[in-house]
Formats: structure tokens, sequence, C-alpha cells
């Protein structure tokens, strides 16, 4: 045991070094597909590999973490399966397609949907297989060797494959407002894989189905999505794609800890209630919550000799050991001759460890690749007054206090589908003044209920039933030449005016609605594809064609390429009472909510909130508090929604001066505030709270961390705080300073920490003995003084060495 816990002391506890991390400095690694000894295609990254068998039938094989740690590479599957699923028919023959029928939300049992697949058959109700091997009988492990595998007599089978770079989703820029200079598109290899027909097809005899792979490299993450496409001279009409599985995966016990699945399709939850929300492990799909939420982990029938996983455990912790990725509803999309359909992507990130701080840093690293339009910062003020008079005099304070653009708020007068002349020659004079003053400018709409909404413009209950309580009761189907117009009024506006920033509010979120004679869609089981096409499209729209920075409260950042969302507070906050403790309350559970939220979106991509309201004029009067909330958002590298008329008023020249010193505090320490967030200590009102950024690749001349700690408590806090520098790259024996900061306006105001330096200690982290007093915050910048005195080692010295 003393031998142990000296291993555990001198050398990483998760069996790497600091220059072997791949969160911390391990040189990159490029994807490629390789044809190996045994006959096998891999493709890998050096983190994480899929490989996959060609005969008798393109299948996967193989799902492996190749990060170096103790003990080699981690399998992640125990079976074989489908590499898609796909259920068709055809609408111009088949009757059932016809009339209102609306289809169970998929699927609605505990159990997975799957077929047997020790026949050759795969007509089960999730559809016919896509690649994949028959013959493997009992799932616990995988021995390839111990079963006649075959290709499913009814299964699509494979053709052909190839390799190309991958492709940009949508128009980006590098470096824009403030962003991370990443690749664009992200770097990586495209595999596509396609599929001839079986030869039982009916009528899908004349498609032809492919499976696109996407492995990006520097990251555990693969995506994965199926089209289908008809051929100009398909003589069957159009066939009708009722169902997709994109992704189905037998997944190890130990494996479901790992294995975390997301996509890029909204809805993710429905509006009218008619889903029941699946029977599932709790930490499934998205760290957004599981209320429709896919992919979803069901049951798996197919584990052991007609026992499925939950009988065979005694711990029913180990059972849902089935993933299977797939619409909520639908698609029901139909193909038509000439036409070519893509279905969403699905992205897996296979961990590394089942330390869940580390998981949430992956998460965050994988969103920041693929994804890097989340790292624009542009520092906005959300003004409620849209005259002209108003825009002007925020401008110009924005301009005297270092702030980078103005959003208009919801109430503040701003109409941005409005094709009135007079009013758009107006916004583009204001836009052009606040550009005078390097300042951007943009402002809110309200999609799911814009002006002028009426009749079978709104979204129609498919079976007449109300809208779940607390939810609203009309809204627009985003499917109408209606919304459509006003998508394109919008669009029109911003051409017209050059804005530069645009907040949609209620964007597309999920309702399934009933097909009227004003819908774009031809079943209810399409409502919620097309609607999520149309918002998805208008997106994509603004990027290509106008750059705009997009504030959007629902996750369009991986389909449409939106840039913030926010950091996950819900409306009811705002309701806490306007009073001093109130508003005491209110600033703590921002913080809670800004350290929630950043485990697992970067700093950058969720935004916060502060009414102003609550510091009614005199701003003077409340100085305390604004600073307190420049501390708790800008101070922690977030950028939040100041809300009111004005940054200051005239008779408080200390705020402007506040705002001033912030703004600037904030440029300064940029880079770091945008860079990870290790959590240290949660917000509970009732001791510190303590975070920490860190950038292990910071440029010499930079913080490698930031330390950020409060004491909301009425006592002074005597306390030995220990700060983790492992993802800062700072090695054990190196020499770092710390300099400490609290209040700019008044550095007096309490006791702030000598400058400091320290030895970074063996487990990583330096200890601060601190005094703290009540209602104060501090922060400090640490920079490396001396690097440690060793080299890197490999883990193998670091063992002989203990």
């Amino acid at each position: 045991m003393k031998l142990l816990a000296l291993l555990l002391l001198t050398c990483p506890a998760r069996g790497m070094i600091p220059e072997e991390d791949w969160l911390v400095s391990r040189p990159p690694a490029a994807s490629t597909l390789t044809k190996q000894p045994d006959g096998t295609l891999l493709l890998s990254n050096g983190l994480i590999s899929r490989r996959f068998v060609v005969t008798p039938n393109w299948a996967t094989v193989s799902l492996q973490s190749e990060v170096p740690v103790v003990g080699g590479p981690t399998e992640a599957l125990r079976g074989l399966a489908p590499e898609a699923r796909l259920k068709l028919s055809c609408p111009d023959h088949d009757p059932k397609n016809a009339g209102r029928r609306l289809l169970p939300y998929a699927p609605d049992a505990l159990e997975g949907l799957t077929d047997r697949n020790e026949s050759g058959g795969s007509t089960g109700s999730a559809g016919r297989a896509v690649g994949g091997l028959r013959g493997q009988r009992r799932y616990a492990m995988l021995d390839m060797d111990a079963w006649n595998l075959t290709a499913g007599s009814d299964d699509w089978s494979y053709q052909s494959h190839q390799v190309a770079p991958i492709k940009a989703r949508w128009a980006w820029t590098p470096g824009q407002r403030h962003s991370v200079m990443a690749a664009w598109p992200p770097r990586g290899v495209e595999l596509r894989v396609d599929f001839k027909p079986p030869t039982r097809c009916g009528c899908g005899c004349n498609l032809r189905v492919s499976i696109v792979y996407e492995m990006y490299d520097n990251v555990p993450t693969l995506a994965k999505r199926v089209e289908v496409r008809a051929p100009p001279s398909s003589s069957s009409g159009s066939v009708l794609v009722e169902r997709v599985v994109t992704e189905e995966l037998h997944v190890t016990e130990n494996g479901k800890r790992r294995v975390h699945v997301e996509t890029d399709y909204m809805p993710r939850k429905t509006f009218w209630g008619f889903a029941q929300q699946p029977s599932s492990d709790p930490g499934n799909g998205s760290y957004a919550g599981d209320r429709m939420n896919y992919p979803a982990w069901w049951i798996d029938p197919d584990y052991e000799s007609d026992i499925h996983d939950q009988s065979l455990h005694a711990d029913l912790a180990n059972n849902g050991l089935l993933l299977q990725v797939q619409y909520p509803l639908g698609p029901w999309q139909p193909i038509r001759p000439g036409e070519s359909q893509s279905f969403f992507t699905v992205f897996l990130t296979l961990f590394d460890s089942d330390d869940l701080p580390r998981q949430s840093l992956s998460r965050r690293r994988v969103v920041r690749t693929l994804f890097p339009q989340v790292t624009e910062t542009p520092l906005y003020f959300y003004s409620t007054d849209a005259s002209s008079a108003g825009i002007r005099r925020v401008a110009d304070q924005a301009h005297a206090t270092g702030f980078e653009a103005i959003l208009l708020s919801f109430g503040s007068g701003f109409d941005p589908s409005s094709t009135n002349q007079t009013y758009i020659a107006q916004v583009k004079n204001d836009t052009l003044y606040c550009r005078s003053k390097g300042v951007m400018i943009g402002g809110y709409t309200l999609m799911q209920n814009p002006p002028n909404l009426r009749g079978n413009d709104y979204c129609q209950s498919p079976d007449g039933a109300k809208a779940p309580s607390g939810m609203p009761a009309r809204i627009a189907d985003f499917s109408t030449a209606f919304h459509s117009t006003y998508r394109a009024n919008i669009l029109n506006f911003l051409r017209a005016t050059t804005m530069d920033l645009l907040e949609t509010d209620g964007p597309y979120e999920g309702a399934t609605c009933a097909q009227t004679d004003q819908s774009g869609f031809a079943h209810v089981n399409n409502s919620q594809l097309a609607q999520y096409r149309a918002t998805v499209d208008f997106y994509r729209t603004l990027k290509r064609e106008l750059n705009t920075f997009n504030t959007v409260p629902d996750p369009y950042w991986s389909s449409g390429g939106t840039n913030k969302e926010p950091m996950g507070y819900t409306d009811a906050w705002n309701r806490i009472p306007v009073t001093p403790s109130g508003t005491r309350e209110y600033l703590e559970l921002a913080r809670m909510y800004l350290y929630d939220g950043t485990t697992h979106k970067p700093t950058t991509m969720g935004w916060m909130a502060f009414e102003m309201s609550r510091t009614p004029p005199p701003l003077s009067r409340h100085l305390h508090t604004l600073e307190e909330a420049a501390a708790s958002f800008l101070g922690q590298g977030n950028i939040a929604a100041y809300r009111g008329p004005q940054l200051y008023d005239d008779a408080s020249p200390d705020v402007k001066r506040m705002w001033t010193l912030w703004v600037a505090h904030y440029k300064r320490y940029r880079g770091i505030l945008s860079a990870d967030m290790v959590h240290v200590s949660r917000p509970s009102g009732r001791g510190l709270e303590v975070i920490v950024h860190v950038n292990a690749s910071a440029k010499p001349d930079e913080p490698r961390a930031m330390a950020n700690l409060f004491n909301p408590t009425e006592a002074t806090i005597k306390r030995t705080v220990e700060l983790p520098l492992y993802y800062a790259g700072v090695a054990p024996g190196a020499s770092v300073e710390l300099a400490w900061g609290g209040s700019l306006v008044n550095p007096t105001r309490w006791q702030v920490p000598e400058n400091s330096t320290h030895t970074v200690r063996a487990d990583y982290s330096v200890r601060v003995e601190l005094q703290m007093a009540p209602r104060s915050f501090l922060w400090a910048a640490l920079r490396v003084v001396a690097p440690a005195p060793h080299g890197p080692r490999s883990m193998a010295a670091c063992l002989q060495s203990a």
C-alpha cells in the first residue's frame, strides 16, 4: 500500500504524463484509413479507432480508445450490429401512408428494436440492415473466430468506399470576432461507403445508400450520417424513408461509461408532449438532459441466448447496453427520382477515462474543435432602447468603455422582419453610426411567434390536444409559406442595414404539427424534420451570405453554425425578488449556473444575463453590485447580456469607470479567460467558490492559468486553497508566480494577497494560504517563472524512478 501511494504521488494518476496527454500537449496525429495485415480497414487518429471488415459485408468489428494508458487500448464493443437500418415503403402504392396517422415516438419500449442476428433475414421492426454481419448468437463477448459470420440475404451490401477531406458544413472564418485560430473545416478524413440493395428490394431497388464517417484529428471523436439517393432514371416513383437508425452498437459494460454520443438534430424535445421520456440511463445523450434527446440506451434483447442484458445481470447498473441512434419521429421523408437526402449526423466520442472532470474537459475540447464558431467573443451590451437616440447613446457609451457591440433586446421596439423602407433606412443609418464608433450592432426576433401569425400558419396539434401546462398555446408552423417569408424578410433586412448580430428567440424546438393547407410537409410524421431543416437552412444562409453572429437559445450550433446558447439558466431565475438580498442571491445563482454550465460548454459558448432593472438610476448607488456582476461574468470569461437602456447615466461617472476597468481587464486576459475551466469548489452560498482557467498552449508572455475566488458569506474565511495545474501543462518542480488582484474600482476595499511564487507539487498543484474578507472576490494570474528541473519522462521511467 505504501508503494502504491508513492506511485500515485509521483506518477500521473491517469497513467500518462502531460507530454503524452492529448488534453495537455500531445503532438497532433493525422486521421488515416489504412489496410491492416489481416485485411481489415482501420480508421484511426491515434486517440480512437474503428475497425471494419469488407467481406462478406461491411461491418464494424472494433471500437477502441487508443490513448496510451496502463493496460493498453480499451475496447467498447461486445457484438456485431448493422452499420445502419432503413425502413422503406412505397407511398405511391401503400395505402397506410395516407392520412394523418401519427407514429409512436421511437422506440417507446424499454427494450431495443433489433432483429435476431443469427438468421439471414433483416425485416425486424427497426428496418432493414445496411451492412453488418450475421451469425453471432451470444453478445456478452465478441469472438470473431467463434461464429460462422455471413452477410444477410435481405441486407444492403457493401459496394465500394472512398476517402476524401472533410468538408465545411457552414461558412466561417477562423480568428474572426476574437475566436480561436482553429482549422476550418476541421482536419481529418471522410470515409464514404456505398451500399447496394438486396435482391428482395421492393420499390427501393433503384436507391443507393451511403454511410459517411468523419474522423477528426486531435480529438477522440468520429461522426456518422446516412445518405439516400435515387437516380433520375428511377422508374418506381418516390420512395418513403419511414425510419433511420444511424448508429447501433452493442456496448460493453465498462464501455458504456465512456461512450458519449450526440446528434446535430433538433428537436431534442417535443412540444405537444406526445413523446414519453425514454426509460433509459439518465446520462444518455447530450448534457442538456434527455427529454427527447437521442441517442438512447436500451435493454439489449440479443445479449445472451435469448436473455437480454437486464436478466443476465443482478446489478441493474449494467443494463441498457444497446445504443440505437434514431429520429424521435419519422423521418418519413419521401425521396423522388433524382433527389438525395442526408439524414442527421451522429457525433461519437470515446472518452479515455471514467473520471468525470476529464470527460468534461474532453467534451469541451471536442466542441471547440468541431464547432469553433462558439469561441467568438464580441463583448456586447443588451440594450432595451431601439430608438435612434437610444442606439446612438449606447454606441457612444460602448465606445467610451470598450464594449464591442450592441444587441437590441426583446422589448426594445426592434423589428428585423419589417419591410418598411423608412424604418430600414433609419436602422441602416444607426448601424453606420455604430460602425463609425467601432461598435457592431444587431437585435432580437421571436421566431415561434412572428408578427401577423394567424390561422393555419399556426402549428396545429395532430390529435387536437392542448399544449402541455406551462407551454405557449400557439406557435408557428415553421414549414409554411408565411414563415418562409418572415425568414426571408429578416435576411433582406440584414442585407439592407448591414447589421452584424442577430438573436433568434424561439427557433424551432420540436413541435409535431398536423398537416394543413399551409404546411410544407406531406405527413405529420415528417413535420419535425421539415421544420428543423427550414430552420437550419436559415442559420446557414445567415453564415454564408452575411456572416452574422447568432445568439440562439437552442442547440443549433452543431447544425446551423450558431454561436451562443444560454449557459443553463431558466427565465424563472429573473423572478428572484428585486431586493438587496434577492440580488445577492441572483448573483450567487448566476455563478452557480456558470460553474455548472461550463462542465460541458466552453466558457465562451453560453451566455449569462444581468437585468439592470435591479440597479435603477442613479447607477452609482449600485456600484458594488455592478462590480460584483462584472467580476462574476467578465472576470470569469463569460459574455453576459447586461440588459438595460444604458451602460451608465450622467450622474454616475464612477460606473463608467467601473465598466472601463473591467472591460480592459477582460481584454487583457481574454486568451486565458476563454480557455478551459477546471472546477474546484462549486458555489453553494456557504463557502468559497473556486475555478481555475488553464491553457497549456499559452504563449510565453501569457498566463498559463487564472484563478477566480468568491466569498459570498458574511464571515471572513481562512483556508488553504489548492489550485490544480495538471491541465495547464505545468510539471512538478516548476516555479510559478501568482499575481493577485481583487476589486478594480477600489483595490483597497479588502485585503488582496501579495504576489507570490510557488513550486508546483508532485500532484500538479500549488497550495495557497488565503484569508478572504466577507462578500469579497479575488483573482490571480499564474505564469511559469522557471520550468521543472527535469525534462519529459516516459511513464516507464516515471515508474522506475518511483
